[in-house]
């Protein structure tokens, strides 16, 4: 088991394993590669990528299993950083910051939605 969670009358508590991010990362590379071929994309880069950024081994593990350079995972990184996990909504602060980012004209709406066919929680 790599989650126990405990819900209480006022919240919910999750404690996250160690072995967490192997088991994510077990599957992780057959199910993008999935996603790739029915969208007919073959660079996992030429994505941009909104994870829900469960913890930096998590990400880390991304990054290494799909050889993805550090600013396709940006802002999950930032999200873990400014939100931290705030379980399932955290992958909202992900594409908020996407979308700001596009509202500075870093890029254009046309590359993030393009960008974002494949949204991977």
């Amino acid at each position: 088991n790599v989650i126990d969670d405990e819900i209480l009358e006022e919240s919910i508590n999750f404690k996250l394993r160690r072995g967490l991010p192997q088991r994510i990362d077990e599957n992780n590379e057959e199910f993008c590669k999935k996603l790739m071929e029915k969208a007919a994309l073959s660079d996992f880069n030429d994505l941009f990528w909104a994870v829900h950024p469960g913890g930096s081994p998590i990400l880390n593990r991304l990054k290494s299993t799909l050889g993805l350079r550090y600013e396709q995972l940006k802002w999950s990184r930032k999200a873990l950083m400014d939100f931290r996990n705030v379980s399932s909504n955290t992958i909202f602060y992900v594409m908020e910051l996407m979308r700001e980012e596009v509202m500075i004209g870093s890029f254009s709406v046309e590359e993030i939605w393009l960008g974002t066919k494949i949204v991977h929680q």
